[in-house]
């Protein structure tokens, strides 16, 4: 926890418990002090709905939840699947914000996601993977070539999408 944060789906959640108990109990596991949990209600913008059940909180109320997780422990590391998956565009504006920060930070920052446009906007580098293989790896611009932007680039690098098939099988 103090080495990795991770965060993988917005629905990893007891659906009863608040979002306080939920990263208090995180807190405790990690032996991390329960005042963490109020620090990152704040950072992630869900101290009026810290009390209720999970279970009634939109997606992007989750994502944020999921992401405060992964910062419990304050890892030097952090693992992002889909972050910005089900955000509002306030919620979205305010993400970029946290990425830049923790990059700034030395941070090694991880984000795994579909939505190229947005990683062309907030990454340093890229990885992209096709079928369980590195297709093209470094930074954003060179990644990106003489290509539009980096969903062409991407389809570039592996012809069915090009071309709009379907996922391979």
């Amino acid at each position: 926890m103090r080495h990795l944060g991770v965060h993988l789906s917005a629905d990893a959640f007891t659906p009863g418990h608040s979002a306080r108990r939920h990263l208090r109990w995180l807190a405790a596991l990690g032996g991390v002090p329960s005042g963490r949990a109020d620090a990152l209600l704040d950072e992630v913008g869900l101290r009026a709905v810290a009390d209720r059940p999970v279970g009634g909180f939109s997606l992007g109320m989750r994502q944020r939840l999921g992401i405060a997780s992964a910062l419990v422990g304050n890892p030097r590391t952090l693992l992002l699947d889909e972050p910005l998956n089900g955000l509002d565009v306030a919620g979205v504006l305010w993400m970029r914000g946290p990425l830049r920060q923790w990059a700034d930070e030395s941070r090694c920052v991880v984000v795994a996601s579909h939505a190229l446009a947005e990683v062309e906007r907030t990454a340093d580098d890229v990885v992209m993977i096709e079928d369980g293989r590195i297709v093209a790896a470094g930074a954003v611009a060179e990644v990106r070539g003489p290509h539009t932007d980096l969903e062409a680039s991407f389809a570039a690098h592996v012809p069915r999408v090009a071309r709009g098939h379907a996922v391979a099988g």
